[in-house]
C-alpha cells in the first residue's frame, strides 16, 4: 500500500469513528442530530432558492432573445432571404448541395 492509501484509510477511520461516536451518544446525540437536521434543511432551502434564481435568470434571458427574434422576423416578414445560397460562405457545403 502506498502512503496515500494508508493516510486516506486512517483519515476515513477517524472521521467515521468521530461521527458514529457523536451520533450514538444518548443526550448529546439527540441534540446534535437535531442541529444537523435543522442546518441541512436550511442549507437545502438556500440551495433551492439559488437554483430557482438561476433558472429565472435563464428564463428571462431566453424570453428576451425570443422576443428579439420575433421582432426581427416581423420586420422582414420574408425568410426566403435566409435560404438563398448567395448568403452562405463560399466554402460552405450542405449535405444536399450538388455543387462540386
Amino acid at each position: 500500500m502506498s502512503a496515500k492509501n494508508i493516510f486516506m484509510s486512517v483519515l476515513t477511520g477517524i472521521t467515521t469513528g468521530t461521527i458514529m461516536g457523536v451520533i450514538l451518544t444518548s443526550k448529546k446525540g439527540v441534540i446534535f442530530r437535531k442541529k444537523i437536521y435543522v442546518k441541512s434543511n436550511q442549507f437545502a432551502e438556500v440551495q433551492l432558492e439559488n437554483f430557482n434564481k438561476l433558472l429565472n435568470g435563464f428564463s428571462t434571458k431566453l424570453d428576451k432573445n425570443i422576443k428579439k427574434v420575433i421582432r426581427e422576423s416581423e420586420k422582414t416578414n420574408d425568410l426566403s432571404d435566409f435560404t438563398k445560397k448567395e448568403q452562405w460562405p463560399e466554402n460552405f457545403k450542405s449535405h444536399t448541395d450538388t455543387r462540386k
